[in-house]
This record gives C-alpha cells, structure tokens and sequence, in this order.
C-alpha cells in the first residue's frame, strides 16, 4: 500500500468529511446573510434614495453597503477565531489519540490570514449583489417603491432562491449527520466478537537479556497462576495483542495434503497462553483451547477462527484436526474459536492463527487480560504486587480497563459524528433562520398587498395559505437540490460508514420530513401574523 496511507490511515477520510462540512457551513452562512442583507436593503430603499436624491453617486452608496458588510462579516470572523482557540484546545485535549498531529494542531498564522481572508472575501462577495442593485436603482423609482413589495418581484424571487440553497446545503449536512449516527448505532450494537466487559489488561515486556524462551514461557505460566489465585481474578493470560487495535501482521502456510497453489493461505497470527479465550471472551465453535500441556516437548497445536476454517476447510468441525505447515514445521488444528474483527468498523474478520506461546517464543512485549468478578480498575494494584513478587524488575504498564481499549477504537469514529452532527445542526438552525427571515420580510413588504386582498374578501385563511404556497414551494426547490447534492456527496462518507449505506433510503427520508417541519415552523410566525393583521392596518402600514 502507500506509505502515505499506511502512516495516515483512515485519518484522511475523517479530516476530508470534516473539511467538506465545514465549508458547506460556511457557505450556507454566506448564503444566510446574503439573503438577509438583501431584505434589509429593501427595507432600506427609500433611505437609499434619499441618499442619491441629495446627490450621493453610485460608487459612494456601494461603498457605504460594502463597508457595513465587512464590519458585520469582521465582527463575527473575530468572534469565530476566538472561539476557535478554545475549540481548538479542547481537541488536542480530548480528541482521539490516533489522528496524526492532533497535539500540534493550533492556530497558526497561516489560519488566521486563511480565516480573515475568508471572511473579508465572504463579506464582499455576499454583500456585493445587494449594493448594487440597491445603488443601480433610480432615486425617483426608489422613493415610489419604498419598502412595497409582490410575490413576484425580483429580488423577492432571488431571496427564495438563496433560502432554497439553505435548504439544500441543510439537507446534505443533515443526512450526513444521520448516516453517520446510524452506522455508529450499528457499530455499537453489533457482536463484537469478545466480552470487554468485567475486564482489565496491561502490558509488559521482559527484557531478552534475561529471558530466554523458557525462562519467558515459565514467567508468564508463574504469572497466570499467581494472578489467578488472587481475589476478585476469574481467569488470566497474556496474548501478542488485543481485539479491536487493528492488529495486521499475516504469515502464509500450506495446508498438508492440499496441491499448492499460486494463492496460497495466509492469515493475522497471534501468540496467546491457556486462558486467553475465558479470559477476552472469545467462544470456542468447535475442537479444544490451548491446554497447560502444549509445551514446547508436546506435538504442536493451533487454533484458527471461523473466517479460516471457513474459507480453508469450509466448516470449523472440517478444520478440528487438519493438519498445516507453518513457519517450517507441521500443526494440527486443535480447535476454532469466534471471529473477532480487527477494527469494529470492518464488515468482516479475517483469517487468524493462534500460535501457544510455549511452543511458539517470539521475543516481544506481551499484554495480560484478567477477566474478574470485582470492578477491573480495582485489581491492578493486586495484580502489579504479584508480578513485582516474581520479578520486581519487570514494570505493569498501560493498566486499563478492556472496555477503554474498544472506546479508544470507537473514537475517531464518535469525534466525527459529534462534529459532524454539529455541523449538521448549525446548518439546520441557519436554515429555519433564514427561511423565517425571508419570510418575515415578505410578509412586512407585501403589507399593502395583503391589505388589497383583504379589502376585496380575502380571508385569513386565504392569506395564511399565500403565504404558505411559497413557503412549500421554496421548500420543495431546497429539497429536490439537496437529494441531488446528498446523492453525490454522501459517496464520500462511504469509508466511514459501516453496515449503512451512503444511499441510505430511511436517512434520506426522515431528514426531508424533518426539514419540511423546520420550514413550516420557520413559516408559521410570519403567516399568522399577517392573517392577524385588518386591511385597514396592513394598507396604512403599508404607506
């Protein structure tokens, strides 16, 4: 594979999603304030024209709009870096261990020059549209105007517009918050394989100098026994390494008996101690555990899991007793224990091989997992006094429970969800802001029209189902875009899905529904207060 994606791993993806979302924010915020600074300009029209009237030119309006755009955008970057700052400090202090860098990660100068231009370049693109139109408008037409509007006037037309993108944008983030929570639910609620709970582990390494391969086979039987003649100990062993640390050395075999091929067998291999299986957890299909008695005299043994008896010998009661070669001597499979996947996001387990640590030293740090009746935590004292009894040279290091080993695992994944589903409701609360300040503004705007509806019979229902035409049909124009945008962007959530797909029906679904409500709620207000409203009142508001 590439070195890059050995050292970064599924780092890339997380980061990618992560910045995807980000930018959709910033771009839906744009998108909001745009909106709204194109309402308030129409609101403001009649001061616009008084303005040029008293003979301001068109270059000075447009300035004077633009610099109260960037003192607003500014305003709100600086507030957004401060709080970067203290978001960033959380992250280094909290994140997940296995995002590379994650303790340098600040920031820097070049973020800052990034965020400052992000926002001055925001500020005059976004305000840009509303300055001129407002500054291209005669002052005689402006003074007529005033702050009147229809349903069908153009810059009524473009707000809906910019609501619609809000709406889209929202509905992306919102499904990919969605996928995300229901693959972390079907992580979590799957079969890990092994019993993390009631356990505790910790490692240690016996220096080569002094052990040789029986004195290190003799310390860890010593070790077992001791640990497991303490109170509160259930059972112990110590293993090359644990479920769910994406462990991934394979070694490759033959199968005695079988023609050998240009695909030859190859499996992850693991060095274990009797016990190791009561003590993780792991259930035996079929055949034996290790025993005591697989000594280095005894003939050699080994266990494999169902992903090899299965794709080897079909069946694990096939594999019990098969006979291999590996690593330049021949052993028989004495029995096949559950598969326990390598990381609790892969779909599957692969082939695995345990080898008894007797008939198999390999010089390298072990790791101990004692399963117990008593609270883990609450045994390591005990267990670290009875190894120092043996040897008081050799250090218990890393001591935690086996559950934070599957939650150290979990999460990467849980880091993106929370910031993604944060993502995701910053975009939903932008959305029902700027659907409401869209629609608020329209109903203030067409107050002489709703007025002129009414005086001709026009009920209030009839005006609340005005308003709420557009609002569905803005509504249903964010929709349409968002599915078509989710349909392509969700694909790049797919690496970090698991058991759900990118397309997923019933997320598409419940995330439509749920904006449908936002928008109706966002619509809600500004209806019934214009059918509250008498013709009366709505036409001389309206002069």
């Amino acid at each position: 594979m590439p070195l890059k994606e050995e050292i970064v791993g599924t780092a890339e993806s997380t980061l990618v999603a992560l910045g995807g979302a980000a930018a959709a924010v910033l771009i839906l915020a744009c998108v909001n304030v745009a909106g709204l600074l194109l309402g308030r300009g129409v609101v403001r029209g009649r001061e616009i024209g008084v303005r040029a009237a008293l003979g301001a030119t068109r270059s000075r309006l447009i300035r004077q709009l633009l610099i109260e755009s960037v003192v607003l955008a500014s305003l709100g970057g600086a507030i957004g870096i401060g709080l970067a700052y203290g978001a960033i400090a959380a992250l280094s202090r909290f994140g997940p261990s296995d995002i590379p860098r994650l303790g340098s990660i600040s920031v820097d100068t070049q973020v800052l020059v990034y965020a400052l231009a992000a926002t001055i370049a925001s500020a005059l693109l976004f305000g840009l549209a509303p300055a001129l139109r407002l500054a291209s408008t005669g002052a005689s037409d402006t003074l007529k105007e005033g702050v009147r509007s229809v349903a069908g006037s153009p810059h009524q037309r473009v707000r809906r517009a910019l609501a619609a993108v809000q709406l889209a944008l929202a509905f992306v983030l919102v499904v990919s918050s969605g996928l995300l929570f229901r693959s972390f639910v079907a992580m979590i609620t799957t079969n890990p394989g092994f019993e993390p709970a009631g356990a505790m582990t910790a490692s240690i390494e016996l220096p080569v100098a002094r052990y040789d391969r029986d004195a290190s086979t003799g310390f860890y039987r010593r070790a077992v026994e001791r640990i497991r003649a303490l109170p509160g100990i259930v059972d112990a062993a110590f293993t090359s390494d644990l479920p769910w640390t994406g462990y991934d050395e394979n070694t490759g075999f033959a199968i005695v008996g079988h023609r050998e091929s240009d695909d030859d067998p190859e499996a992850r291999y693991h060095f274990i101690t009797p016990g190791y299986l009561r003590s993780v957890g792991v259930p035996l299909v079929a055949g034996r555990d290790v025993a005591v008695s697989d000594t280095k005299d005894a003939p050699l043994v080994i266990l494999i899991n169902e992903s090899a008896a299965r794709k080897y010998w079909k069946s694990a009661q096939a594999a019990v007793g098969a006979r291999v070669n590996l690593w330049g001597a021949e052993r028989t499979v004495a029995g096949v224990i559950a598969d326990v996947r390598d990381m609790p996001w892969h779909d599957r387990a692969v082939p695995a091989l345990y080898y008894p640590v007797a008939q198999t030293w390999y010089a390298q740090p072990m790791l101990l997992v004692a399963r117990t009746n008593v609270d883990p935590t609450s045994a390591v004292d005990t267990i670290r006094h009875a190894l120092q009894e043996l040897d008081p040279e050799i250090p218990l290091a890393n001591a935690r429970p086996l559950e934070a080993v599957g939650g150290a695992a979990m999460a990467t994944r849980r880091l993106t969800l929370w910031l993604v589903g944060l993502f995701g409701l910053t975009a939903l609360v932008l959305a029902v802001v700027g659907i409401y300040g869209v629609m608020a503004q329209a109903v203030g705007q067409r107050a002489h029209e709703f007025g002129v509806r009414q005086a001709l019979g026009a009920t209030s229902a009839d005006i609340v189902r005005l308003v709420f035409s557009s609002a569905v049909l803005m509504t249903l124009t964010g929709l349409i875009t968002g599915v078509s945008l989710a349909l392509l962007s969700t694909r790049l959530l797919a690496s970090l899905l698991y058991d759900v797909t990118a397309l997923d029906p019933l997320t598409f679904g419940t995330v439509g529904v749920l904006l449908v409500a936002a928008a109706a709620a966002a619509a809600y207000l500004p209806a019934r207060r214009a059918s509250r409203s008498s013709a009366a009142e709505a036409l001389r508001s309206a002069d």
